[in-house]
């Protein structure tokens, strides 16, 4: 099974503005809505260790590999249970500049797996929502900041 949620939001901020933030994982308690947690460092190959939401309310730790970074562009990461074919996912978010003062965030996973319904199934049909929540709250917090 896979299943795969995408999310476009623009910014009023730059680029750089919108990665400083992103890049910083010890603020993603202060806007991150699937990840209020990450510690380590992004860096291709490198592990960094997630506060995940496994439903609403309830947070577990995970680890994930960073599969590719790319400075005011690009994170992507990976991660899932050990057994192949059981459950993957594949997270990313990803930043274009759209002008000098605003850019674009695309934020997105997809999951792969025989679990995937069962992974899924406490958010309901409205998995999405998570994600345009995260999305806002990073919007909110780059804008402020944005000259």
């Amino acid at each position: 099974m896979l299943r795969q949620f995408e999310v476009t939001t623009d910014i009023n901020a730059s680029i750089c503005r919108v990665w400083k933030i992103l890049s910083d994982l010890d603020s993603w308690k202060d806007w991150n809505r699937l990840n209020p947690g990450a510690a380590g460092k992004p860096a291709v190959g490198d592990t960094i260790t997630l506060n995940s939401l496994a439903a609403p309310g309830k947070i577990r730790a995970a680890r994930a590999k960073v599969i590719e970074y790319e400075p005011e562009q690009t994170i992507r990461w990976t991660g899932g249970l050990p057994i192949p074919g059981l459950y993957r996912i594949e997270h990313w978010i990803r930043v274009e500049s759209l002008d000098e003062n605003s850019s674009r965030v695309i934020h997105g996973e997809v999951h792969r797996g025989l679990l995937v319904s069962f992974v899924l199934k406490p958010f309901g049909n409205d998995f999405e929502r998570y994600y345009r929540d995260t999305n806002i709250a990073l919007k909110a917090l780059a804008e402020e900041g944005a000259e």
